[in-house]
Parts: structure tokens; C-alpha cells; sequence
């Protein structure tokens, strides 16, 4: 019973992701622990390109498949200690402890093909939008996801399924 009522606090209902309020608890806590020891953290924000269009065509029961579908994507491709988050909508973060840029690039790139590559017996193919930002030493995580929104929104401005990384903060 008690683990039943800290998922349905925790959790998303549709996903079993982590939701935006646990989310936002893990960033502070990753942020802490990269100023504590002086590791990397990075953010990345996906949205799922178009994704009005297919509630709009299809309905939103396709339109809950293809979410789900996604965060199974998003869990199998990241590490083990990653945490993947249901923001909101269609929008996922993804909160990488421990990870250099290099790396957090790697796998964003990885999550992008993975959807780009999976295609919905329905709906057909499905693109994400990524936008990638590594905490800079003494930013705060609101500034941090300020600049992962923003490369996320210069990934929509470029043409979509695609990922833009932040520059460092001068």
C-alpha cells in the first residue's frame, strides 16, 4: 500500500515515468551533488514533434500510444542512475548525473534515432525535437533548464528531429 501511494505520487499514470514535481526534486538533488563533487550534470528536453496533429487525426488514444512507446524508448536508452521525467504534455527531460557533454550527446543523439527509427502501426513515424545544456559551474537549475528549453526550441526552429545543444553561459 505504501509503495502504491509514493508511485501515484511520484509517477506519471500513463508512463510510469517520474512526473514533473519528483522530476524537479532530482534535478536539485543531481545540481547538489555535481556542485558537492564537482561533477558534470546535464539536462536534455524532448518534445515530440507534431504531436497535436496526431490527437488531432487519430485521437488520443493513439496519441497516449505513441507517448508510452516513447518512454519506453527514452528508459532503454539511457543509464541505469538516468532519471526520465513526463514534464508535461508531450514534452520528457531527462536528468543525466555524472555525465559529461560528450557523452550526454551521445545518447541524445542515440533517443533521437531510436524514434526516428520506430513507426507506429497507425500514426507511422514519429520525430522528436532534443535540446541538450550542461550545468556550468554556480548556475542554477532553473537557468540550466532555461537554456535546454531554449536549444530544445532552435531544434523546432531547425526543422525538427533534431538536437541543439546550449551554449555555456558566458
Amino acid at each position: 500500500m505504501e509503495q502504491t501511494l509514493r508511485d501515484a505520487a511520484t509517477r506519471d499514470m500513463l508512463t510510469g515515468l517520474y512526473n514533473r514535481h519528483r522530476g524537479e526534486q532530482l534535478l536539485e538533488e543531481a545540481a547538489a551533488n555535481a556542485r558537492t563533487d564537482g561533477g558534470q550534470l546535464s539536462v536534455v528536453v524532448c518534445d515530440v514533434d507534431h504531436f497535436k496533429q496526431v490527437n488531432d487525426r487519430f485521437g488520443h488514444p493513439a496519441g497516449d500510444r505513441i507517448l508510452v512507446e516513447i518512454s519506453r524508448i527514452l528508459r532503454q536508452s539511457v543509464r541505469g542512475h538516468d532519471a526520465v521525467i513526463r514534464w508535461g504534455g508531450e514534452e520528457f527531460v531527462i536528468v543525466l548525473d555524472a555525465c559529461r557533454q560528450s557523452t550526454a550527446i551521445d545518447l541524445a543523439e542515440r533517443i533521437r534515432a531510436r524514434v526516428a527509427a520506430y513507426r507506429d502501426s497507425e500514426v507511422g513515424k514519429v520525430t522528436l525535437s532534443l535540446g541538450l545544456a550542461t550545468l556550468a559551474p554556480g548556475e542554477m537549475t532553473d537557468a540550466l533548464f532555461a537554456r535546454a528549453d531554449a536549444a530544445l526550441y532552435q531544434a523546432k526552429r531547425g526543422g525538427r528531429d533534431r538536437l541543439s545543444i546550449a551554449p555555456q553561459p558566458d
